[in-house]
């Protein structure tokens, strides 16, 4: 018989009771009676340590609080439920059993990769990984250092907004695969850091009452056997496709269903945001603009201080201190209802309920290939490589005519523009021929760098305002405007 049983079996036979059930200050006691040896006393100090349910620090007495059973985000108003909690009232700590901790991976979708292709920052429509057990799930969670966060995110690009809302600018930077355009557009658009008089940014104010982080070994996790197929069938078929038609090609066969990317490490808890837009009236870099959000970010609770990257093109800066709420806000939470529509730091309350927490924070991501098995991995990277050297193999104009072509393709797609006044057109239609005329003019100082001077949302939308006095018989000069300038900005979409 081990040591410890030898032990169990003593209290039960002498005290009528399990060790388990035993607080450390019974333990001195005990040796005090001579019911415990000191060596006793010491293992049995091992085994209640051990045994110590996982905890995160200073939780606080439940209030009217509530919970969004969602992926990411949900608006909340009015009053909100109550929630039943596991907390033990008389330890003062939540006791999470294994049936907890998968509650919590499920809630999280921590199963399912992430779509870095959509605007919204969707999960997979199928799972990634089987559900792992509860104590490996438990062995990956690391309580929070810190209660609060006040985070203010300057975004100077929109296309990724729903990203940046809850990705880390480092949380991209071992996602390498071509075969992801999207993700790849996403780290590149950290290059950006000015913008010019009479254009826009975008401000996140971001509460957050982490929990804690995840870090996820995904040795630990079995993959979906679907997923396994679907990528040794989506390699098959690839031969046939051209070069520029593979990103697409899987994000059709298997980023659409499983993902591109899967959160290896996240912050799980609840947390809230509210995005308000700013206008440039000077020439403005991305710290000044990071700055200037830094002192407006008071309003919403008391924080902790901290500074670093929150998104990919942005910086934040954490508020310290007690402020007063900005009540003109509206916010959006997540995992916690707002109870009141309006105070942000009401969802404090569910950060004691495990139920409510949610991933509040990407703090790494990867690509999905990265956890195929060893030969459909090499598979992978073998297309990827010859997907890179025929893009470099494809023939390119001299520098001096392609800055020139491009040139010209600003002129047409300014010319186009403003041939929209001649004709009736909406008020809406005229504001945003006026916005991306400007969004033009102002990025033409940029030709020489070869980027695409145009988002897809952008491209799409001249290209409609162009057309719309197109196709009339009698305005051949206005065809030709119009074709000329739905042509060029192709050009400017694409690049160099």
């Amino acid at each position: 018989m081990s040591a410890i049983n030898e032990i169990q079996q003593k209290l039960m036979t002498q005290l009528d009771m399990k060790l388990e059930d035993l607080k450390p200050e019974q333990v001195a006691r005990l040796v005090a009676a001579e019911v415990l040896t000191e060596r006793e006393a010491a293992l049995v100090q091992i085994r209640l340590e051990t045994a110590k349910p996982m905890q995160a620090p200073e939780f606080r007495e439940v209030t009217d609080h509530g919970y969004a059973p969602t992926l990411l985000q949900q608006s909340f108003s009015g009053t909100a439920p109550v929630l039943q909690t596991g907390k033990d009232t008389n330890a003062g700590v939540m006791k999470l059993g294994q049936v907890d901790w998968q509650q919590v991976f499920a809630n999280c979708n921590l199963t399912y990769g992430r779509i870095t292709s959509s605007s919204a920052f969707g999960c997979s429509s199928k799972p990634l990984f089987k559900e792992p057990t509860g104590a490996t799930i438990k062995q990956g969670f690391r309580a929070a250092q810190v209660s609060e966060q006040e985070l203010a995110v300057v975004l100077f690009s929109d296309k990724f907004k729903a990203h940046s809302e809850l990705c880390s600018a480092q949380a991209y930077q071992e996602v390498c695969t071509p075969l992801a355009a999207a993700a790849a557009e996403y780290k590149s658009a950290s290059h950006q850091e000015q913008r010019e008089v009479g254009t826009q940014y975008s401000v996140v104010h971001k509460y957050q009452v982490p929990a804690g982080s995840f870090k996820i070994d995904t040795e630990h996790l079995e993959l979906n056997p679907g997923f396994v197929k679907s990528v040794e069938e989506a390699l098959s078929a690839a031969g046939n496709c051209l070069p520029e038609e593979l990103s697409k090609f899987f994000e059709d066969r298997i980023f659409s269903t499983y993902g591109d990317v899967y959160p290896t490490e996240v912050m799980i808890g609840v947390a809230a945001f509210s995005t308000e837009v700013k206008n440039v009236t000077k020439q403005e870099s991305k710290k000044q603009a990071t700055d200037s959000a830094h002192v407006a970010a008071g309003g919403i609770g008391q924080g902790v201080a901290g500074k670093g990257d929150v998104a990919a093109g942005t910086e934040m800066a954490s508020a310290e201190g007690a402020h007063a709420v900005n009540e003109s806000r509206s916010w959006t939470s997540i995992g916690a209802a707002i109870s009141d529509g309006k105070n942000p730091r009401s969802i404090t309350s569910s950060r004691e309920d495990s139920s409510a927490w949610r991933c509040i924070q990407y703090e790494k991501v990867a690509s999905v290939f990265d956890f195929l098995p060893k030969n459909l991995l090499a598979r992978v990277r073998e297309l990827e490589q010859k997907l890179e050297s025929q893009k470099k193999q494809l023939p390119a104009l001299p520098p001096s005519e392609d800055l020139e072509r491009r040139r010209l393709a600003v002129a047409a797609v300014i010319k186009g523009l403003q041939r929209l006044d001649r004709w009736q057109h909406t008020m809406y239609q005229r504001n945003e021929a006026q916005r991306l005329l400007a969004e033009v003019q102002i990025r033409q100082k940029r030709l020489e760098t070869g980027e695409s001077l145009l988002d897809d949302a952008e491209h799409k939308q001249i290209k409609w305002l162009v057309g719309l006095y197109s196709g009339f018989i009698w305005n051949v000069d206005d065809n030709k405007t119009s074709a000329a300038a739905q042509r060029s900005a192709d050009v400017l979409a694409n690049g160099r």
